[in-house]
């Protein structure tokens, strides 16, 4: 989708916390600004407990204020609402 609407005129962004969707596994293809907050991080467990919501927010907002005059496509995604990862000690709870 990125890169069919890079090629219409359309100014494409991804502001993202998610470390599985990175450069280095093509996400980034398409896009004029990919921001992944956890690219860089390697201890993907201990990022997946930090809240970046407010983070996504106002860099996605700070983009917005800089690009909004002309046909854009941001991809804006939040990690946060995934956690936490571990279920209840007994399946009971999961009733």
């Amino acid at each position: 989708l990125s890169e069919a609407l890079r090629e219409a005129g359309y100014t494409t962004a991804a502001i993202i916390t998610n470390p599985f969707l990175s450069t280095p596994r093509g996400l980034s293809r398409g896009f004029d600004h990919f921001l992944n907050e956890n690219e860089a991080e390697k201890a993907i467990p201990a990022s997946f407990q930090t809240g970046r919501a407010s983070t996504v927010t106002r860099k996605a907002g700070v983009w917005l204020a800089l690009n909004w005059k002309d046909p854009f496509f941001l991809w804006v995604h939040y990690l946060d609402p995934h956690v936490p990862y571990d279920s209840p000690d007994t399946p009971e709870t999961l009733r």
